[in-house]
């Protein structure tokens, strides 16, 4: 995690790895196609968990889950290797990460 002094936990599954970090650089210049928005997140979810849930679909390169004075907001993103992996979660319905049902939506970048 950012200012951890050290590389991003990695989290193994039996789909692969799975590499978490938080607002790392190198998600500023991920292809928009490769990011999802997940929503209706439990406070309970860590990037952890999310990245675990997700690897399902494919190598998860880094999660995000948004605070505010350390208490999740409800949502956060997920950022997978390929194009095709995202889209492999998107066309699935019935997401529950931590018990809890949740939304996923194609990310959208800011405009300035």
């Amino acid at each position: 995690y950012r200012g951890a002094g050290g590389p991003p936990p990695t989290v193994s599954t039996a789909a692969g790895e799975v590499r978490t970090s938080v607002g790392s650089a190198a998600e500023d210049s991920v292809n928009a196609s490769q990011k999802i928005f997940v929503g209706g997140l439990s406070r309970e979810t860590t990037e952890e968990s999310l990245a675990q849930y997700f690897s399902q679909y494919g190598v998860v390169t880094s999660c995000q889950i948004l605070r505010r004075d350390g208490i999740s907001r409800g949502f956060g993103f997920v950022v997978f290797s390929t194009p095709e992996e995202a889209s492999g979660a998107l066309s699935t319905a019935g997401h529950v990460v931590d018990g809890k049902g949740v939304e996923l939506k194609v990310c959208q970048p800011r405009t300035p």
